[in-house]
């Protein structure tokens, strides 16, 4: 098999409908935020979006599912990796220290 048709085929492999750039997923980010932020009649900041989001299982997998996540955790860390000011939150801390804390995820 020559390069050119390695290449070709590698391309027709790749889809980049399913996946989301680093772009596209602060857009979701702020969009979604806006979204809860309407439904819910209250001014949410970076953290208590976090907190919403352990809080309700509905809001957490549309979430999960829009940004293409597999996990609760891989969401988590993400958004902290995103936003290291957030693991700074005192809410955040007393939260992850007890409610996401659980040795199957460790």
């Amino acid at each position: 098999m020559s390069r050119i048709e390695r290449d070709v085929e590698r391309l027709a492999a790749y889809n980049p409908y399913n996946i989301i750039d680093e772009a596209e997923l602060d857009d979701v980010i702020s969009k979604f935020v806006t979204l809860v932020w309407t439904v819910k009649d209250k001014k949410l900041t970076k953290t208590t979006f976090i907190l919403e989001l352990s809080e309700n299982e509905f809001l957490k997998n549309i979430f999960k599912e829009i940004c293409g996540f597999d996990s609760d955790i891989e969401m988590f860390k993400e958004l902290v990796s995103r936003y290291p000011n957030i693991s700074e939150s005192k809410f955040i801390k007393k939260r992850s220290k007890n409610d996401w804390t659980r040795k199957e995820d460790i």
